[in-house]
């Protein structure tokens, strides 16, 4: 987006090569711009410190830029016990968005740890970290410790906030994505539209957490296989990132991810490849190369040379996405399932059953530890090992 900013005053901070540099932006002939600009404002707050500048950089995807500056203010003796929990706060924001979830988890204890000590016990700074703690078990597969912590939040914030507070609606949204995960489509459904209704009212219209939300609503018809209702989420979500946020940013990069495996499954290979690569694009100049996020994607260009019966290339991008996830994910993280299920598919297509065979198993054990019996990638793995094993017995 393309705008102008008066400077209105130029400060050199305590930490040597830092400035603070206060603009404000210049004209308001882009109402939803300037409503979305002041309310964004009004969420980082008036302090023009560390932790500010901090939030702001993550809110534009700039992760690997922002680390030093956290790590700037937990060496800062000078600094009070909130400080310091919000910069271990936001270093666990960083780390869990680079995808390194045990440090994530590290700093998330620890500021929970200071606030548990510091802040009464129902203050939404403590909720605030319980959500974050339960995004890092989410990312890592443990779903029954993210829907603990997630609603733990949730039980703060409806004491301490007001019923339709943006912060209430992110453990109703991350409530979702659990439940997403595990097949649970119709709780899912219910706790992304109730956080959906909560930003509605709350945020301004082109509010990137808005878009999360239409994101997260067309994962769920995707799953259910309403691929109209999924691709109209989708790009509804695509057109309120492309608004608020840079062009290069991480969610941007999950969209055209996302846009792209509804085409897959609609047989539109090209559309499908396109996005694919678009969201490639993005995730590599943007994201550390071993997130799993980028291993996503690869799956995902995988599975579009695998419907198209190139066996050689869809392995290809199914073993890159494998040698990430392992690398990033915990050992029993049903990502890697999906992987090792897909390989399992081009050998079974080619006709190598004993591949295809140890393939499926691998992702069958992680399965059966990670997923509810009546999971739908659950149910497809058990069913192509019986198939499998039928043809090896002949």
């Amino acid at each position: 987006m393309g705008t102008v900013f008066r400077i209105v005053s130029i400060k050199k901070l305590k930490k040597e090569g830092i400035w603070n540099v206060q603009l404000e932006l210049n004209g308001d002939e882009d109402i939803e711009l300037s409503v979305l600009t002041n309310h964004i404002k009004r969420e980082l707050g008036e302090s023009n410190n560390l932790n500010t500048l901090g939030m702001l950089l993550i809110r534009m995807g700039e992760n690997s830029r922002v680390e030093q500056y956290f790590h700037m203010l937990l060496d800062d003796t000078s600094l009070d016990q909130s400080a310091h929990a919000s910069a271990h706060n936001n270093l666990g924001r960083v780390y869990d968005n680079q995808g390194d979830y045990e440090k994530a988890l590290k700093f998330y204890e620890k500021s929970l740890e200071i606030r548990l000590i510091s802040l009464p016990p129902n203050h939404p700074g403590i909720a605030t970290t319980y959500n974050n703690i339960g995004s890092v078990y989410d990312n890592q597969g443990d779903y029954e410790k993210a829907l603990k912590s997630y609603e733990k939040s949730l039980e703060i914030y409806l004491i301490s906030l007001p019923p339709n507070h943006p912060d209430i609606a992110a453990p109703y949204n991350n409530i979702g994505r659990v439940y997403d995960n595990q097949g649970n489509y119709e709780k899912a459904l219910k706790s992304y539209e109730k956080s959906l209704e909560i930003k509605l009212i709350s945020l301004p219209p082109n509010h990137p957490s808005i878009g999360t939300i239409y994101n997260n609503i067309g994962r769920v018809y995707d799953n259910r296989g309403d691929y109209e209702k999924a691709l109209k989420s989708y790009e509804k979500s695509f057109e309120i990132y492309l608004i608020s946020l840079p062009p290069n940013h991480p969610n941007i990069a999950t969209t055209y991810n996302n846009i792209g495996s509804v085409y897959d499954k609609q047989g539109d290979y090209e559309k499908a490849l396109k996005s694919h690569e678009k969201s490639l694009e993005i995730s590599l100049i943007s994201l550390p190369p071993n997130h799993p996020s980028i291993a996503t994607t690869y799956n995902s260009i995988g599975s579009v040379y695998d419907n198209q019966g190139d066996c050689e290339k869809a392995l290809k991008f199914y073993e890159k996405s494998l040698e990430i996830s392992l690398i990033s994910l915990p050992p029993n993280h049903p990502d890697i399932a999906t992987t090792y299920n897909n390989i399992g598919r081009v050998y079974d297509n080619q006709g190598d059953y004993e591949k295809a065979l140890k393939s499926y198993e691998k992702a069958l054990s992680i399965v059966r530890r990670t997923l509810p019996l009546a999971h739908p990638t659950r149910r497809v793995i058990e069913s192509a090992v019986t198939t499998v094993r039928e043809k090896l017995s002949k």
